[in-house]
Order: C-alpha cells, then sequence, then structure tokens
C-alpha cells in the first residue's frame, strides 16, 4: 500500500561534454538494479536543489553546481508518493574529472536510453535526448581571432550562422577584447557585414543588405523572441562592455517545430514561448551562453529567420536575455543591426549617411514604450 506522505526528491542530473553520471541502485534499494542519477531525500526545510548537491556529494564525492531546474514531476510508485525535482548540474571543477565516482560512471546522452530507470526517470532521459540536438560544442560557438581581420571572421561567422539544415548552431560570438574603441568596433561590424555579402554571393547568387541600424541601452528582461524583419535575416548584435550582469540565451525553435511536424511559422502561432507553455517547450532545445563576457566587446550573431524547412532556406533561432543586475545609473549598450539577402544591385534599406552615423555617433537611444521617463544620452 502507497503511503499517503509525499516525499521530495532532488535529483542532480550532472553534465558533462555530452555526457551524464549514472549509477546502479543497490540490492537492498527499492527498485534494486535500475540505473539512476545521484539525489535524495530532502531533510527537513531543505530545499530540493541543496539536496541534490548534497546527495551528489554524498554519494559521488563530486561537487557540482545547480544550473537550472529541468524537471518537476509527482509520481507515485507501489512503496512511495514522491515529489520529484531534476536539476541540470554541472561538475564544479570541470579540468578535474574523473571517470568513475564511487560506482557512477559518465553515460554518452545517446546511450541513456537503453538503460533501465526507474518509470517516473523515463521522461527525463527523453529531454535529455532532446537537449543534446543543443549540446554544441566550444568552437562551434565561440570565435576569439587572434588577429582582428574581417574576412577570416565573416567566413567563420557565415558558416556557422547561415546554415539551411541543423549541422551549425545557427549563432555564434565573436569576443573582441576590450581593446578597441566604439567607433572601431562598429566600423569592424560594418566591414564583417560586407565580406559576410561576398560570401553569400559566392554562394547563392544573391547579397546581403542592411534592413536596419541602430544603437540603445539594452536593460529589459525578455522573453525567446524573433526581431521583426524579413523571412530571412540575421542580426548583428555588437555588445560593448558593461558592468550590468546579463545572460544571453539561443532557443532553436526550428528544429523543435521540425520534431513537432510543423513549420517554424506555426510554431511561434501554436506555442509562443512568450506563454509559459511554449517557453517550457523550447527549454531542451535552449543553449546559454555561459561565456558570455560583459567585460568585453563582443559581437553576437543569430539566424533570424522564420523561413520553411526545405533544405535551401536560412532555418532561424530565437533569442533572450537576462538582466541581472539592471541599473539605470549603468549602461548595456547595443549596437544592433539586422541584414538580409537580396538581389546583386539592391540596395540597402539604411541610408550610405544613416549606416555612417550609426558608425560615428556617440549617441545611445534609451527612451522605449516601457521606460518613457528616460533621456536618450551621449555615451
Amino acid at each position: 500500500m502507497t503511503s499517503s506522505v509525499v516525499k521530495r526528491i532532488g535529483i542532480a542530473i550532472v553534465e558533462q561534454s555530452g555526457t551524464y553520471l549514472v549509477g546502479t541502485r543497490g540490492p537492498d534499494s527499492p527498485l534494486a538494479g535500475y540505473a539512476e542519477f545521484p539525489g535524495g531525500k530532502c531533510l527537513a526545510d531543505e530545499e530540493p536543489a541543496t539536496c541534490a548537491m548534497r546527495e551528489c556529494f554524498e554519494e559521488t564525492g563530486l561537487a557540482i553546481t545547480v544550473e537550472r531546474l529541468l524537471l518537476r514531476r509527482d509520481f507515485t510508485y507501489s512503496h512511495a508518493r514522491v515529489d520529484l525535482h531534476f536539476f541540470l548540474c554541472h561538475p564544479a571543477e570541470p579540468s578535474q574529472i574523473e571517470t568513475e565516482y564511487n560506482g557512477y560512471r559518465w553515460v554518452p546522452v545517446n546511450e541513456l536510453p537503453s538503460l533501465k530507470f526507474p518509470e517516473a526517470n523515463e521522461l527525463v532521459v527523453h529531454l535529455l535526448k532532446q537537449m543534446s540536438f543543443c549540446q554544441w560544442t566550444r568552437d562551434q560557438v565561440y570565435l576569439v581571432p587572434t588577429t582582428v581581420n574581417p574576412t577570416e571572421i565573416a567566413a567563420q561567422i557565415y558558416s556557422r550562422v547561415c546554415r539551411t539544415d541543423f549541422t551549425e548552431p545557427g549563432f555564434c560570438v565573436v569576443n573582441l577584447g576590450s581593446s578597441l574603441s566604439s567607433v572601431e568596433f562598429r566600423q569592424l561590424m560594418v566591414d564583417i557585414t560586407r565580406q559576410m555579402a561576398i560570401v553569400h554571393q559566392r554562394q547563392t547568387g544573391k547579397t546581403l543588405i542592411y534592413i536596419s541600424a541602430g544603437r540603445f541601452d539594452q536593460q529589459t528582461t525578455t522573453r525567446p523572441h524573433l526581431d521583426g524583419g524579413p523571412e530571412e535575416s540575421l542580426l548583428m548584435l555588437g555588445y560593448e562592455p558593461t558592468r550590468v550582469q546579463s545572460e544571453v540565451e539561443i532557443s532553436d525553435y526550428t528544429q523543435c517545430a521540425q520534431h513537432l511536424g510543423i513549420s517554424p511559422t506555426e510554431f511561434m502561432a501554436q506555442h509562443n514561448p512568450m506563454f509559459h507553455a511554449g517557453f517550457e517547450l523550447l527549454r531542451p532545445y535552449s543553449y546559454r551562453l555561459n561565456e558570455f563576457d560583459v567585460a568585453a566587446y563582443q559581437i553576437v550573431v543569430i539566424n533570424n529567420s522564420s523561413a520553411p524547412i526545405d533544405g535551401k532556406s536560412w532555418l532561424g533561432v530565437l533569442h533572450t536575455a537576462t538582466i541581472l543586475t539592471p541599473d539605470e545609473s549603468q549602461r548595456r549598450v547595443i549596437n544592433s543591426t539586422m541584414i538580409a539577402p537580396a538581389l546583386p544591385g539592391t540596395p540597402d534599406v539604411v541610408p550610405a549617411k544613416e549606416l555612417e552615423e550609426f558608425i560615428q555617433t556617440s549617441l545611445v537611444r534609451r527612451k522605449g514604450y516601457d521606460k518613457p521617463y528616460l533621456e536618450d544620452d551621449v555615451n
């Protein structure tokens, strides 16, 4: 007979380079012989995340950090009712990883479904398999050029971002350090865009043109979204050094749409992540930019497309920012440009004079619909 008492359980889903820490339940445990993730019952007044970290260390000897709650579910076994909190975690010292921890070993994500987990864990195993689609390598996402060569940088950005299938991320981050001036940074953004246009014309017969260019102080947390633009478009966002701490995350909504058997446009209509259900649906397809460096000049290039999945069109992703330390006395300056394919000879939507002003101006837009009381200023 199942007890009416619900046991709160904290479980650590510890990830390292696409593998997960898995053990086997002992012969004297309920569900003996089943595979298990580190975890156990919460102590009185103990938060489930704290429980997951404690139990992992007690069972394996591995210290971990919690990234986020991956899944929570209530489940009734024949021997107990449980309130399960699964947390996505990482080793606290990733450079000092061992192959085994007290019988727990690292299992590649594609091998997890072959293991016999308790029934309540099957959904989280499914989620981890889905998340493998967003386990891009560091080299696929982050570029740290040793020399500032617009032609070389443009080629590397193009191959990662201008995707027509799911072998590339659809986004990348270029860290340019802190030695540039703001004007030099914006000029480099334009130079890279022009070189990307050459690459695009060589590959498709079309060029790339500017749809918009602006400069603003962005300190409002957003949900995953597309910026309004043509069906095929890119965002090139130039982040200037700031003291305002933030997190940036990319969500592959196009791949999620493919798995659901619908188009990207249908996904946004039926599962818009501005609402909670759509937001949760995208979690397994989301990638946090953990090496986003607020102290550096960075270019984040994002495929902003909503085109169909036809093997020819660009496949887009959504982006979001969480502002951790908003501070109206500071600035979080983003130099934002939108770029789109066009026939050769098509002029930029942004006139040449405005593009030059974008490069040279010291004006920062601050006033918006959410903060109408702010005044634009010079930075």
